[in-house]
Formats: structure tokens, sequence, C-alpha cells
């Protein structure tokens, strides 16, 4: 497995001439963070849609996200070494890339602002909570900001396509390939681990199987556990606004006062 870090910009500017001169596909998985289990079980899902696996450690996402809140100095994240590690071995990724913040990067943020800011305002009006609307904001403003190569497929997973849904109002040329795969027992369309918000997951998809559709039936099932102030949203995949009952294309987002976890129908088939 090849490594190599710096700005993304210029670490795709290396993989240029092989890409050019290559009869392969190539994939890319941009992620922040941590590497668990189910960003190993999403590199071998992904892998089965191209030859040459890139995963992309956007460290420079993470610095946006507490810059835009003017947080400093940014929290400790795992280190390129510690992500380094836990790949080695694995065959699916083929190379692996750290992407810093640069002063381009910078100034693209900055100028890109205004889509952070009118995502916040968007979550603040369905009253979504202070953490996600910080993170999706963010993740909004990366997919504002990303320029990969055209000959680079790049794939996500469900948790960040919320996201990718708000870019394309905002007429965002990002153009990622879904993988609608479920990873439940890798936790891959899980955002917190909340353990009281999955397990309502749990209980509302048992529900659903049954025929119940309406948001005032499923939203009961918030009640099942004890917390501080729950909250349950169906969202409308296409239009993102409000339904009152599920359809075949929407999103489910749970949440507390802190946490949040989202499932899916898709196509009229359940992704949880």
């Amino acid at each position: 497995m090849g490594t190599n870090q710096g700005g993304s910009n210029q670490i795709m500017d290396i993989l240029t001439d092989i890409i050019k001169n290559s009869n392969k596909t190539f994939g890319r998985i941009g992620f922040v963070g941590d590497c668990r289990q189910g960003n190993f079980q999403f590199f071998k899902e992904a892998k089965k849609y191209c030859n040459v696996l890139i995963a992309e450690h956007v460290d420079y996402l993470q610095k946006i996200y507490y810059l835009a809140r003017n947080m400093t100095p940014c929290p400790t994240f795992p280190s390129f070494e510690t992500i380094k590690i836990k790949l080695t071995g694995n065959t699916d990724v083929n190379f692996l890339i750290n992407s810093l913040i640069n002063d381009e990067i910078t100034q693209k943020a900055y100028t890109s602002i205004e889509y952070y800011n009118e995502t916040i305002k968007w979550c603040y009006d369905l009253n979504l909570n202070k953490p996600f609307s910080f993170r999706l904001s963010a993740q909004v403003l990366y997919n504002m900001i990303d320029t990969p190569m055209k000959q680079i497929q790049s794939f996500i997973c469900p948790y960040n396509i919320l996201s990718n849904l708000i870019s394309k109002k905002f007429n965002s040329t990002y153009q990622p390939m879904y993988i609608w795969q479920n990873f439940q027992n890798g936790f891959i369309n899980h955002i917190e681990f909340d353990q009281s918000l999955l397990k309502i997951i749990n209980i509302m998809v048992d529900k659903i199987l049954t025929g119940i559709t309406s948001y005032t039936d499923l939203n009961k099932c918030m009640y099942s556990y004890y917390m501080e102030k729950p909250q349950f949203i169906m969202l409308d995949m296409n239009t993102l606004e409000k339904i009152d009952h599920i359809n075949k294309n929407c999103i489910m987002i749970l949440q507390n006062e802190k946490n949040t976890e989202v499932f899916f129908i898709q196509n009229d088939n359940l992704v949880y």
C-alpha cells in the first residue's frame, strides 16, 4: 500500500501520471478521525467498483470544522501514523493519503463560507442539535471546495448522503457514487454509536416492517428510553422537506441533545 501526505491537490498531481497511463479504474474514499471496523467494510464494498482504491484521510476537514466554529486549538485526533498502522496489510486500499490544510484550502473555505452558513440556517430551522448541525455544515463546505480528478470515482456511504444532497442544491460539482450496502454490523451508517438511539432505530424498523408509516406513530418510539430533548425528523430525499408519512426515498433522523443517528428508505428498501 502506498502512502503519502500533503495537500490533496498535490498528491492527486503525483497520481495523475499513474492514472493517465493506466487502463485501470480508480476510486476514492475520504474519511476523518479514526478508522473503525465500519470503514474497513466500506473499503471492501467500494473496491468492488474499482481496480485501485485510494483512502484519503481528510485531515483538513477536521480543521475546517473547528475553524468555522472559531474553536482553537483544535482537539487532538488519531495521527496519520496510527491510521497507517491500522491499514497495514489491508488488501482493499492501494493508496493511503493524508490531506493536510494549506493556504489554498483555507482560502477556498473562507470564500465558500456562505454554504456553511446556509446549511447552519437550514439545520436550525429543522431544530437539529448543534453538534450535528456543525458537522453537517462542515461536510457541505468540504463538498463545495473538493475537486477530485475526473478519472477518480468518489464513494460515500449513507450517513454522508444528506450533506451531498444539500450540496447539490448549491450546484456542487462533487458527484460521488452512493454505496447503499447495509453495513449494520459495522455501524457504518451510524454517527455517534448512541445505544439508546440505535435501539430505537431497531424498534422503528420493526414497526415499519409491519406497515406503520406515519410520523406520529413512529415518533412515539422516541420515548422508549429516557433521553434529553428527543427529536425525530423525516425528510423526503429529493426535496429535503419534512414529510408526515414515509415514502420510497426518505431520510429518518433521530436525535437527543448531543447525539444523532440516521437511517433511510431507498427505493422502498430499508438501509439502517
